[in-house]
């Protein structure tokens, strides 16, 4: 999907998916969330790296709550994954997601996965076990 949006996309306006709600609009964000820090590309590959490698760690040897926490890991693993590619080999993250109803930073598909999955995790966390 990011490729696509490289390929097909304009940084200068927005390609309208759902009117007043969701529009695709290219943007090559060098720094962390909402494009804060920019300029640290290795360092964002770094942390990335290590969160994934602390998710996976906390997978095979964390107290894993149900199948509710094992997904959340897992969004996060993947969604960080994604960005921590990009970075790696474009120097920047590819974010293609632009809301129209309310001003809000241009977002992907990996974002959401890791946004999702912490939000998981916070849940089953202070769920328990069930």
């Amino acid at each position: 999907m990011k490729a696509l949006a490289r390929d097909g996309l304009s940084t200068t306006s927005y390609v309208t998916l759902i009117p007043g709600v969701l529009g695709l609009q290219l943007v090559r964000n060098v720094g962390a969330a909402f494009g804060i820090l920019g300029g640290h590309v290795g360092a964002f590959v770094v942390l990335a790296a290590l969160i994934v490698v602390a998710c996976v760690v906390y997978l095979v040897r964390g107290p894993i709550r149900g199948p509710l926490m094992t997904a959340s890991l897992a969004l996060v693993c993947a969604g960080g994954i994604g960005n921590m590619v990009d970075r790696a080999a474009l120097g920047y993250v590819t974010d293609m997601f632009r809301t129209l109803f309310v001003d809000f930073p241009v977002f992907n598909v990996a974002d959401c996965a890791i946004v999702v999955g912490v939000a998981l995790f916070v849940i089953a966390t202070f769920r328990g076990t069930k």
